[in-house]
């Protein structure tokens, strides 16, 4: 599995030793709205490293086929070889396209994992899933290519918006209802304090384990590792139909809560977990509304449709999944996926 090294700066000898073993030429890619990206550059500079920057656009923009293809084109005139190492720096969006740039390059080269957002952190820098967009759905050409380390700097994280706390504060949530209910329990009981940095690093620490024990026991998702799609069926929707103007992290959130209303619904979740569910989450501060339309349209080219049948990771308590056969994802009737919508539009509309 994966090296991640928790709560260590980026600026620092350590690092650096990490880097050298993997490669004599590095490409740093990072969002073009990082405020550090040329920081990291000259420290790699000033340490002895042939380092390059190479910015991409901002957010989900970068994860496209055309993006991935020009940066192939300039790799190659530039000369980057096998014994190059990447450096994926900056949230979800630029983690899984360099780690979909990394395993196709040259047939794959090592690349380190740099997130700069909590939601990356929690997320997307663990698993080795790697991706683009299209026009069909989020996600739907990619390859699982495990990274050779996750370096994770808390300091990264000190000037991040409220907005962005909570995008990441979403994925741990999530990982607390599939499977520790202890972590869920923290936040109910507790709220979220991004300032109290014992706390978060705790809260960090149960949901990177909830996701390194998933994938370490189904790494290529054939069946265990699609509860960690809880929420995700409803959120990928809510941003396509958005055009993205709904980020990830707050779209999980809604996600959460309308797939956690179709377990109560088809009656896998106890009424009693559903509404602490629903009260915790409206605590935080989730905008939960005015959706997009159109959200049914989009679920049907999720991941987990089979024979064009919408599938769903559903709750049968706070801490568990609902399973059957050693299946993890379940049919819904559309009627019922049409009676969650319609709930979750009166929800946002409170």
């Amino acid at each position: 599995m994966t090296q991640i090294h928790l709560d260590k700066s980026v600026y620092s000898p350590a690092f650096c030793d990490l880097c050298r073993p993997n490669g004599s030429r590095v490409a740093l890619f990072a969002d073009r709205n990082l405020p550090y990206a040329e920081t990291l550059l000259d420290y790699l500079k000033k340490n002895g490293f042939a380092a390059e920057l190479f910015l991409l656009p901002a957010g989900e923009k970068a994860k496209t086929r055309e993006v991935k293809q020009a940066l192939e084109d300039t790799l190659l005139e530039k000369g980057f070889g096998k014994d190059s190492l990447f450096l994926a720096f900056g949230g979800g969006a630029t983690l899984d396209l360099v780690g979909f740039l990394a395993s196709t390059y040259l047939r794959g080269v090592p690349t380190i994992l740099i997130p700069t957002t909590l939601l990356a952190m929690a997320d997307a820098s663990i698993g080795g899933k790697t991706a683009v967009d299209t026009p069909h759905g989020k996600n739907l050409i990619g390859t699982f290519y495990l990274p050779r380390a996750i370096w994770m700097d808390l300091t990264l994280l000190e000037t991040l918006p409220q907005k962005e706390w909570l995008n990441g504060l979403s994925e741990i949530l999530k990982a607390g209802l599939i499977a520790d209910a202890s972590l869920w329990e923290r936040i109910e009981e507790n709220g979220f304090d991004p300032k109290d940095k014992p706390a978060l690093l705790g809260l960090l620490e149960k949901a990177i384990a909830v996701k390194t024990r998933t994938v370490e026991e189904d790494p290529e998702e054939h069946s265990l590792r699609a509860i960690l799609n809880f929420g995700h069926t409803v959120a990928h929707a809510i941003e396509q139909a958005s055009e993205h103007a709904w980020p990830h992290g707050q779209a999980v959130a809604v996600g959460c809560l309308a797939e956690s209303y179709l377990s109560h619904l088809l009656g896998y979740l106890p009424a009693a977990d559903f509404e602490r569910i629903v009260r915790c989450i409206k605590s935080l501060g989730y905008p939960l509304g005015p959706l997009p339309e159109g959200l049914l349209e989009p679920m049907h080219h999720d991941k987990k449709v089979r024979d064009g049948k919408i599938h769903f990771v559903l709750l049968k308590k706070i801490g568990a999944v609902f399973s059957s056969c050693n299946e993890y994802t379940h049919v819904v009737d559309e009627k019922q996926i049409v009676t969650m919508l319609e709930w979750l539009d009166q929800l946002g509309e409170t």
